[in-house]
């Protein structure tokens, strides 16, 4: 139910700002699906419709509860429209984090097989169809779940690294930088994942010994796709709340597993890449949503209707495109990196695919084939990272060869292959000065956001 304007008014008066003010009577309107006009456009308010529709109940209603708690509105302070914003933000994420049973088996489910179908979901996890699209529905709509496009890099020509810096006073930036972790601290690390093409390795290697004088520690890794994880193991049901139980993630570490396979990646084929100019932007739009309609190709890049439904099905039945499950569940605010030596990893992995969401895969050193390690990374409630990297530097010791450390920001994109491949050479596009700037690490680290910390390296 709507909360009526007047009402409003009458409760809140002169607690809000004018302006606070429409927005809350713009969220009510929202509600009823009438045209609204919001003050102050920014990217917070453009995310307001959408935070209306799949709040889980009536987001209006919930805001005014919260605002009637509020000590001394309207007598000591005044509450701003961007208080309002943070208010609206904090007590949506809260509702989308409390999960019913039928949208945690879809997260599952698209984790663990990103290219399965509603209906093979639904029969398998004996629910109707409609039950298994609308939790389908709301997790997309709210971003919570996302279906992206991995691309086969093997078959393009493309080599994945991992750049580890340590203390560095340099570090590179550049359209073949997908995602950057940075930890911050007394002595501050990077985590600078690459994504360039196979040929011009040697050159990228050059690059990266010009490092070594500006850092501490600079090293190289080749960097496996792994794999992304969700588990409910640490959601309470009843309060819909995540909360890590440190006992259980102890004992987890001490249990033992499987031993880790460490599976190495297949070998680039023989011959250059030959995409169309058709194909190039498509690409594109296929890694942004996996599932993408021909209708919405035909939008965004202009091709005919018959040409994006062909094209779409060629790349993703030929493997050149491969589906990927994107899982951001907004109250869980914190991230953690571990790096473990493989027999480390036997008894960390189990414990760590219990945590909400996950990723784990293999690194291999360029410099150095023989030395592998598994990487971890994690999303977790606020207030609980370092208590599992406490937990973690208590049950492992310096023999086992690991690092586990807080995640402070990142970034994320992806290499386009519309800008970047070059049809006539039938290559990608190389230029070591305009493709990778050296740039001031803090001018690198100050691009970075708290909010745009990436869990799949992929």
């Amino acid at each position: 139910m709507s909360v009526p304007e007047s009402d409003i008014s009458q409760d809140l008066g002169a607690g809000l700002s004018p302006s606070a003010k429409a927005l809350l009577q713009v969220l009510a309107r929202m509600e009823l699906g009438e045209e609204t006009e919001v003050f102050q456009e920014n990217p917070d308010t453009r995310n307001l419709s959408m935070m209306v529709s799949t709040f889980r109940g009536s987001l209006p209603s919930a805001l005014q509860r919260r605002l009637a708690g509020l000590p001394g509105v309207g007598r000591f302070s005044t509450i701003t429209q961007n208080d309002l914003i943070s208010l609206v933000t904090e007590l949506w994420a809260d509702n989308l984090s409390r999960f019913s049973g039928t949208e945690i088996a879809v997260l599952k489910a698209y984790a663990e097989t990103p290219s399965v179908s509603l209906n093979d979901l639904a029969t398998k996890m004996h629910m109707s169809y409609p039950q298994a699209r609308r939790a389908y529905k709301r997790l997309r709509d709210s971003g919570v779940l996302q279906v992206r496009g991995l691309l086969n890099i093997d078959q393009y020509g493309i080599e994945r690294m991992l750049l580890a810096l340590k203390s560095p006073s340099l570090a590179i930036s550049g359209p073949y930088v997908e995602k950057s972790l940075f930890i911050d601290g007394p002595s501050p690390s990077a985590y600078l994942v690459t994504a360039h093409p196979t040929e011009r390795k040697e050159e990228f290697l050059q690059l990266v010994k010009t490092l070594r004088s500006a850092a501490d520690g600079v090293s190289l890794w080749h960097l496996s796709k792994g794999k992304v994880g969700f588990s409910d193991a640490y959601l309470h049901p009843g309060r819909g709340q995540w909360k890590l139980d440190s006992l259980q993630f102890r004992l987890a570490c001490r249990g033992g597993g499987d031993s880790i396979v460490l599976g190495e990646s297949t070998s680039p084929p023989a011959g250059a890449p030959n995409p169309t100019p058709a194909e190039l932007p498509i690409i594109d739009q296929l890694r942004m949503n996996y599932e993408c309609t021909a209708a919405e190709v035909v939008a965004s890049t202009g091709v005919s209707e018959s040409t994006a439904f062909r094209k779409c099905r060629e790349l993703r039945e030929s493997g050149l495109v491969e589906p990927r499950a994107q899982i951001a569940i907004p109250n869980l605010t914190e991230h953690v990196l571990a790096v473990v030596s493989p027999s480390a990893a036997d008894d960390v992995v189990r414990a760590w695919k219990a945590l909400p969401v996950t990723y784990v895969t293999k690194i291999r050193n360029i410099e150095n084939p023989a030395e592998n390690r598994i990487l971890l990374i994690a999303a977790l409630p606020r207030g609980t990272s370092r208590d599992l990297v406490s937990i973690l530097h208590s049950e492992f010791s310096r023999a086992d060869n690991y690092v586990a450390q807080i995640v402070s920001a990142g970034t994320e994109s992806f290499v386009s292959t519309a800008a970047m491949f070059d049809r006539k050479s039938r290559s990608w596009r190389w230029s070591q000065g305009d493709f990778f700037d050296v740039r001031s690490y803090g001018v690198v680290r100050n691009e970075a956001e708290t909010s745009k910390v990436p869990i799949d390296l992929a």
